[in-house]
Order: structure tokens, then C-alpha cells, then sequence
């Protein structure tokens, strides 16, 4: 059946039996004290040193019991509730955060049009994390929450630590002459505990330049040239931040069988002793434009995003017997468009000024060592985490529909899902393929559109007359595609998934008979392979948007009046937050939904204010 009463019972808990199985206190306490000094060794050289110190203890207690839970119908026992850990849990985790940071600033000023900045410092942090937990189960009384009125009986203790280090010296040289022409370099040499001790050190420059031309003699004649400047950089940086020991050899504790179990320890994952920094080049083209004091401006950039040597873990055979090593095993590249077009005028007492913005990317996997396939893909040539689905093609409504089918899964029925099928075969032998294979399986998966917007977009509108002024706000995101599949990722959107109804539309627009939609399925629940079964198109979305995200209408009250009550100025205002949004997006909040891939996501709010400002 499509549907049937196999939802758990955990699922549908009363809520006051919840409150009743116990409670869970988290008691947080940080210190954060920092000490720096800042000498002025010249006119023109400057000293500054930052040291801090956080510190955060945190202790949490779980205490529960369990509580008898019993059917509404009958009355009969049902379960004592979905108690995780019953009785006394204790936990401390603590961490420590210890920074230095000292810098030398020089800069001055030669013959009025050379202006020279140097920067030089030294920077280092470190890090160390504690936990200790202990728990008891079985306590003569429900009213005891301390561990030592306890039974020892499975009692467990556990406790761990890590920690990490980085250190770095940088400096920076900027240079302009006559704010003509700019020139930026920057260098960091940093090491971290992250990698391995013969590549640890790793050195990133970058350097920018820029010329406005709107300063050149040749230019002074174009009075409605307010500036006109174009800008190139070049930079790389380092990432470090894939765990604490991902070069290490770790041992974990374990048990081996002699004549009786002896204590031992073991290997449980692959390393690369030559680990090194994930580095990130990019490259950036710049335009900026403004004619006739923001009459029309305008900022543009391409920029080239080539990361290389990334670091993640590749997959690895069971047989193995040992969990994947952190590599350097990809490149990828992101190549994109950023504008920003401005306006400011006037008309008669109307004053107003407007601006837009637009992004674009594409995303490309260069190299990677082991492609993967599920519901997304990670081969070369291809965006990141691509869609990789099979194709939905309606709903079959018939047997005979389903017998002149290729085979699908799981034995579908009228009502249920119907796939294409991609993979093609040469039925006649003229070395063409011509005709599906007829069958439904992984093999029909195809790369969908999705994962990545076409374009953002957003921009606001300023206008102001006489003592009104009106400021609008307003964001969209286009061809951006959300993944509702899933048992967890479908939760509101799948009929009774952790018994919740079926959504409005679903129930409008469900199959109900032969002839009656393409739109949804008959009527199922979670549990339901046919549907739930396969990774398919059917649970990808639209979730493109346009939002109001702000409005707000202010008055000024005339000074002849607010001056009366002893008020310099006063404004009364109205403001709006996300007033309305264009979407197709079936769930709450397409804006959202970028978030996480379930479907069921607390939406953001629409709000309303009215309020009044006034300055004494």
C-alpha cells in the first residue's frame, strides 16, 4: 500500500510528556581579557601590539527519565518515550584561544606627490579544546541528578583534547603617485600544525594597481568626467582548515583476542605525509565610473578563481579496512561577472538616486582524483556537486502505460511516478543507437541544471521630497534549483513523513483516477519505494525569487513645530521587511531553502513597524 499506519511512535509524542522526562542545563562562561599598546616611535613610523586571551568553560546536565506514554483511543500502554540518554549525563568542555598580533606601520608623504605606505608584522594563534563527560543510568529516585547517587552499573566516562597552532609574518607596500597611479603588494609566509612539518610554511603575494585616468592632463577638458579608473589584481591565498591532524598517524584504543581479549591499539585511517596548503589564485579585472557627480556610475569586474591542490578526502574500498586519507586532489575554477549601475538626480523638488547590482559565475571542477556519483556528481568538466538525477516523465495512469513501460523499480503501479530512460542501445546493428535499453536504473541518471544560480540581482531606490522620503530594497536569485528528496529532506513536502499531513497542493492536485494530473502521485508515505525509491527530477524545485526585502516611508515634522516641544528634529516612519516575494518555490521561503535541503524551513517573517525618531 502507498500508505499504511508504519509511522514510529516516537514520532507522535505528546508534548507534556517531553517536558516530563526531564531537562537539559547548559551553564556558558567566557573570559575575554586583551591588552595592547600603540607607540608613535616617529612622526611617521607607528608601533601597535595586540595580545588576547579567550577562555570558555561550558558545563552541561542531562538528566532523563522515563515517562509512560499511552494511546488516546484505548487507553493501552504505548511507550515510555524516546529517551536518548536515561538518567544523569554530565559534560565540561572547555577552550582556550591565545593571540598575539604586532605590526609596524610606516608612511609619508615626498615633494607632495609620492605617497609611500610600508607594513610589516607578525601575527600567531593557538588553540586548545578539552572534554570530559561521565553518565550514569539507574538512580533509586527521578528527584537525584548528581552522578554519585547512581548505580555504577554501565556507567561510561569519556574525555578527548585537540589543539592547533598557526603562526604568520606579512607585510604590505602601497605606493600612489598623485592619486594617478596606485600599486598594492602584500605578502604572508604562514605555518600551521594542520600539515605536515616539511611543507607547513607556506608563502602567499598578491599585488593590485590601478590608474585612474580622469586624473591624466588630457582628460581635464571632460567636465562630465567625475572619475574614470581601471583596476587589475593578482593574489593567492592558503587554506589550512581540514581538521586538527589530517597528516597524522592516529591510534585508537581496541581490543585483541589471545587466549583472552588484551588491550591494544590500532591504525583507522589512511594519511598523506605530504600534505600541503590548498592554494587559491585569483585573478581580477576592475572599472570604475562616474560621470556628472553620480549622474550615471558604474562598477564591473571579471575575475578568474583557480583553486588547486584541494584538500578533502578521496573514497576508498571497504576492503581496505581503514577510513579515506585528506589529500590534494582537485582543481577548480570559478570564472564571474560583478556590476553595479548607480543613478542620482533631480526633478523639480524630486530627489532621488538608484542603484543595481548583478553577479554571475560558473563553477567547474578542473581535476579531481576520484569522481562520485549519488544524487549530485563531482566529475571533471562539470559544475561542483551537480545535479545527477533520473528523469522524471509523468505519472503512469494505467497498467497497460506501465507494461509498455521500460521496467522500472520497486513495481510501480497507476498513480506512481514514471522515468526515462537514458541509457540507449543499437537495436538494428548499424552502429546508431536508436532505443532505450528498457530498463530503469542508475545507469538513466543525467546531469540536471541547478545547483547553481544563472544570476543574482538586487538594488534599491532612494527617493526623497520636500519632508517625506521613501527608501525601497529589493533582492532575487534566478535559475536555482533545490533538491527536495529524501526522507529527511522531504519532511513537509513528503505525505506523513513523522506523521505530517500531506501539503494543500499536494491534496488538490494528487492522482486520482486515470486522466486526472502529471502533477503529484497518488497519495503515499515515506515508506513507499516506487516514489521514494529512486532519486528523480520529481523532487527538484524552482527555487528562484524576487523580494521586497525593506520598505520604509518616513515624514520629517517641520522644525516650527517639532522646535515648539524643545526637539531638534522629529520623524515618524513606517518600515516593512520582506513584504512580498515572486516565486514558484512550494516551500515557505525560497530565500531559505539555499540554507538546507529540506523542505519544511522556518520561513523568514514578514514584519511591520511604526515608530518616531527624535533628536534633543
Amino acid at each position: 500500500a502507498r500508505y499504511s499506519s508504519s509511522i514510529a511512535e516516537w514520532t507522535v509524542r505528546n508534548p507534556a510528556s517531553i517536558i516530563a522526562q526531564g531537562s537539559n542545563v547548559t551553564n556558558n562562561y567566557n573570559v575575554r581579557p586583551q591588552i595592547y599598546a600603540n607607540v608613535k616611535l616617529t612622526n611617521n613610523l607607528n608601533w601597535q601590539t595586540k595580545g588576547a586571551f579567550n577562555f570558555n568553560y561550558n558545563f552541561q546536565k542531562n538528566h532523563e527519565h522515563a515517562v509512560s506514554n499511552y494511546y488516546f483511543k484505548d487507553g493501552s500502554y504505548a511507550h515510555d518515550g524516546a529517551v536518548w540518554n536515561l538518567g544523569v549525563r554530565d559534560n565540561i568542555w572547555t577552550s582556550n584561544l591565545t593571540t598575539l598580533y604586532s605590526t609596524l606601520d610606516y608612511n609619508n608623504t615626498f615633494n607632495s606627490i609620492h605617497n609611500l605606505g610600508v607594513l610589516v608584522g607578525y601575527n600567531q594563534e593557538s588553540y586548545l579544546y578539552r572534554t570530559l563527560a561521565g553518565s550514569r543510568m539507574y538512580f533509586p529516585t527521578d528527584n537525584l541528578k548528581e552522578l554519585n547517587a547512581g548505580s555504577s552499573l554501565n556507567q561510561s566516562t569519556s574525555g578527548t583534547a585537540s589543539e592547533w597552532a598557526i603562526q604568520s609574518l606579512f607585510g604590505r607596500i602601497t605606493y600612489d603617485y598623485k592619486n594617478k597611479y596606485l600599486f598594492e603588494a602584500n605578502a604572508r609566509y604562514d605555518g600551521t600544525s594542520r600539515i605536515a612539518p616539511d611543507t607547513r610554511w607556506g608563502f602567499f603575494p598578491s599585488a593590485s594597481a590601478a590608474w585612474r585616468i580622469s586624473e591624466e592632463s588630457f582628460m581635464k577638458e571632460t567636465s562630465w568626467l567625475d572619475d574614470l579608473k581601471f583596476r587589475a589584481s593578482w593574489g593567492k591565498l592558503g587554506n589550512q582548515n581540514v581538521g586538527t591532524y589530517p597528516y597524522q598517524d592516529v591510534l585508537s584504543t581496541t581490543s585483541y583476542a589471545f587466549d583472552d581479549l588484551e588491550s591494544g591499539v590500532r591504525l583507522t585511517r589512511l594519511v598523506d605525509k605530504k600534505l600541503k596548503w590548498e592554494t587559491t589564485t585569483i585573478t581580477d579585472f576592475g572599472l570604475d565610473l562616474n560621470i556628472k557627480n553620480g549622474l550615471f556610475s558604474l562598477t564591473a569586474d571579471w575575475y578568474n578563481k583557480f583553486t588547486d591542490g584541494i584538500l578533502y578526502g578521496i573514497p576508498v574500498p571497504a576492503s581496505i579496512g581503514l577510513s579515506a586519507p585528506t589529500v590534494n586532489g582537485g582543481q577548480m575554477k570559478n570564472t564571474g561577472w560583478d556590476f553595479e549601475l548607480g543613478h542620482r538626480n533631480n526633478v523639480g523638488k524630486v530627489r532621488y538616486n538608484a542603484s543595481l547590482n548583478f553577479s554571475t559565475y560558473k563553477n567547474e571542477v578542473v581535476k579531481i582524483i576520484s569522481p562520485s556519483y549519488g544524487t549530485t556528481t563531482v566529475q571533471e568538466g562539470l559544475p561542483y556537486g551537480s545535479y545527477y538525477l533520473i528523469e522524471w516523465d509523468g505519472i503512469f495512469q494505467n497498467q497497460q502505460e506501465i507494461d509498455n513501460s521500460p521496467r522500472h523499480p520497486f513495481g510501480p503501479k497507476p498513480g506512481d511516478l514514471k522515468y526515462k530512460d537514458q541509457l540507449t542501445v543499437d537495436t538494428n546493428n548499424d552502429g546508431v543507437p536508436d532505443a532505450g535499453d528498457g530498463v530503469i536504473n542508475a545507469e538513466d541518471r543525467v546531469v540536471v541544471d541547478g545547483a547553481y544560480p544563472k544570476f543574482y540581482y538586487g538594488g534599491s531606490i532612494d527617493v526623497f521630497w520636500k519632508n517625506f522620503d521613501i527608501s525601497v530594497f529589493f533582492q532575487g536569485i534566478e535559475g536555482i534549483k533545490n533538491y527536495l528528496g529524501g526522507t529527511h529532506a522531504g519532511w513537509g513536502f513528503t505525505p506523513y513523513t513523522q506523521g505530517s499531513p500531506p501539503t494543500k497542493d499536494f491534496v488538490k492536485n494528487r492522482w486520482t483516477g486515470e486522466g486526472s494530473t502529471n502533477k503529484y502521485p497518488a497519495i503515499f508515505e515515506s515508506t513507499y519505494q516506487p516514489i521514494m525509491g529512486t532519486a528523480s527530477t520529481y523532487w527538484l524545485h524552482d527555487a528562484s525569487y524576487f523580494r521586497l526585502k525593506n520598505l520604509r516611508i518616513g515624514y520629517n515634522i517641520p522644525q516650527h513645530i517639532s522646535g515648539k516641544i524643545g526637539l531638534k528634529n522629529a520623524q515618524v516612519y513606517f518600515s516593512g521587511d520582506n513584504l512580498f516575494t515572486i516565486t514558484s518555490y512550494p516551500g515557505a521561503d525560497p530565500e531559505r531553502s539555499g540554507l538546507t535541503t529540506q523542505y519544511s524551513v522556518y520561513p523568514q517573517l514578514t514584519t511591520y513597524a511604526f515608530g518616531i525618531k527624535i533628536k534633543l
